[in-house]
């Protein structure tokens, strides 16, 4: 159930600017989707181009929107 809300939640948030951590390390970047599973995250890195984190959902230890 927790695990349901947390995933509706954070997908009401796609578009926005947030940061991610987890055990050992931070992301941030745009958050595009969220699936079963897995957070995507997408960074710039030069006009036009991205890098795309796929991040496992049981992984993340917090959020905090940007």
């Amino acid at each position: 159930m927790a695990e349901a809300y947390f995933k509706d939640e954070l997908a009401s948030y796609i578009g926005s600017d947030i940061e991610l951590g987890m055990q050992s390390e931070m992301t941030d970047g745009l958050l595009e989707e969220v699936n079963t599973n897995v957070v995507r995250i997408a960074r710039w890195v030069n006009y036009g181009s991205k890098i795309n984190n796929n991040i496992a959902l049981d992984t993340i230890h917090y959020v905090r929107i940007l």
